[in-house]
């Protein structure tokens, strides 16, 4: 993939994630606004982009085989905490999120498939 593909399926993603936990984050804090204090980010690095939740580290795109995964401290992967691709993580966000919608007004919270 050239780097403006994964440029662009990680904004996709990290949009999809992002609003997977509005419902939630709106119903825990619904004096703060979610776009403002949930923000999703990345950081390009040499071997790896960095995928961060509030300035914290949550996942790592590996640029060399387009997988993601956990990540056992910042900037360190875990190799054993496999979460998939790009794809695979924007298409279980937006299927929870559909999924989900409505839900917290009747008292269920949303569903986080990661993180």
């Amino acid at each position: 993939m050239e780097i403006t593909e994964i440029t662009n399926a990680i904004e996709i993603m990290l949009t999809a994630w992002h609003e997977n936990g509005r419902l939630s984050f709106e119903a825990d804090c619904g004096n703060l606004d979610h776009d403002t204090y949930n923000k999703k980010t990345y950081k390009d690095r040499t071997k790896y982009i960095c995928l961060d939740r509030r300035g914290s580290g949550v996942f790592m795109y590996e640029k060399s085989t387009g997988l993601v995964y956990g990540i056992k401290a910042y900037g360190v992967i875990h190799r054993g905490k496999k979460i998939g691709t790009l794809a695979e993580m924007t298409r279980q966000y937006n299927a929870a999120t559909l999924a989900n919608q409505g839900k917290v007004l009747n008292g269920i919270k949303a569903l986080h498939l990661m993180a």
